[in-house]
């Protein structure tokens, strides 16, 4: 969730584009006690595209639609592989977790090629790449975790 300067910033768009942008569309998460309004990457990157599809035409070569797109596909897959680990963090038996484990966790898979996808429309991916590799490194630390398993440097898996 973001605030339109960390929107900004993430963007590298200036702040008012960005406000002009979320100007009526609901923020996903309310102001509230002083803490201003959040809206998800995915709303902010269709309103951001639909303001320049009004204003700056010209800019839209590679198709905002495109990475709208991509933006929800990560976005969803996130959202999955976040309802995964839960399933495995409220499993009290480790039994049961391995086997949660062992039928499979392609949220982990969709994660992963939603990060490649929106990566390779980045103009600057090779930026990016790093910090996604980071992220999924962590997100498997945590199910190895989770399944108390470990992978040793030689590749064999120890439970």
């Amino acid at each position: 969730m973001l605030t339109k300067s960390e929107a900004g910033r993430l963007l590298r768009r200036d702040r008012k584009t960005i406000a002009t942008a979320l100007l009526d569309v609901t923020p996903d998460e309310a102001a509230d006690g002083g803490q201003p309004a959040r809206w998800r990457r995915s709303t902010v990157a269709r309103a951001l595209a639909a303001h320049e599809r009004r204003t700056a035409p010209w800019r839209n070569g590679r198709g905002g639609n495109e990475i709208e797109q991509a933006a929800d596909a990560l976005e969803r897959a996130a959202i999955r592989m976040e309802g995964a680990l839960d399933r495995l963090r409220r499993e009290p038996d480790l039994e049961k977790r391995r086997a949660l484990f062992y039928a499979g966790l392609p949220e982990f898979g969709e994660l992963d090629r939603a990060f490649l996808s929106a990566n390779a429309l980045n103009a600057h991916g090779e930026l990016v790449a790093p910090w996604i590799d980071q992220t999924m490194r962590r997100v498997m630390a945590e199910v190895l975790d989770l399944v108390e398993m470990t992978i040793a440097p030689s590749g064999s898996v120890s439970a």
